[in-house]
């Protein structure tokens, strides 16, 4: 019969070595509730260093680690809407592949590697897009300085044209002249 309460309380003291600055244990009984915020560094589109976070929930049950511990993610700071998304998907992914192990570290583990992850594409997806915008801003300044490709048609077209038209003054002159 699996002991859970010392396995809890294994997890608990392995959190505290790995984690002593960070860990905040809520509440001790009838079951663990901590909390460990997760802090990501990264460059922004700006080329400036930034940072985001968020702080992870755990609440054990009475046959933790045999299942799912209470998680919920909250205190985002620096993170878009599908960013928290993906990160919960994340977690919820990792706590399902778990059951039957302590899973705290592995999921805070997780997180940071998805945070990491998915700002570093954001800034990058941002960065593409204003070079192509960049792109297409000169590429239209470009064309503008082009004109019009000259071929033997588009030549005898505005030729025909000028000599009407230099034809129509040289009326109007002789007009004028009388």
């Amino acid at each position: 019969m699996t002991d859970y309460k010392e396995e809890q309380s294994n997890e608990i003291e392995a959190l505290e070595s790995i984690y002593p600055d960070e860990l905040n244990i809520l509440q001790r009984e009838p079951f663990y509730k901590f909390e460990i915020p997760v802090k990501v560094e990264y460059t922004n589109e700006a080329e400036e260093d930034d940072t985001a976070s968020v702080t992870i929930q755990f609440e054990y049950t009475a046959t933790y680690p045999d299942e799912v511990p209470v998680i919920t993610v909250s205190d985002s700071e620096g993170l878009e809407d599908e960013i928290l998304e993906e990160i919960t998907a994340a977690i919820t992914e990792q706590a399902e592949e778990n059951v039957g192990m302590v899973m705290a570290f592995t999921i805070v583990s997780a997180v940071q590697e998805k945070m990491q992850e998915l700002l570093e594409k954001l800034v990058k997806d941002r960065q593409d897009a204003k070079e192509e915008r960049i792109r297409k801003a000169e590429e239209a300044e470009q064309k503008r300085f082009e004109g019009t490709v000259v071929t033997i048609e588009t030549f005898l077209a505005w030729k025909t044209g000028f000599d009407a038209e230099i034809a129509e003054k040289k009326r109007l002159k002789k007009l004028k002249e009388n």
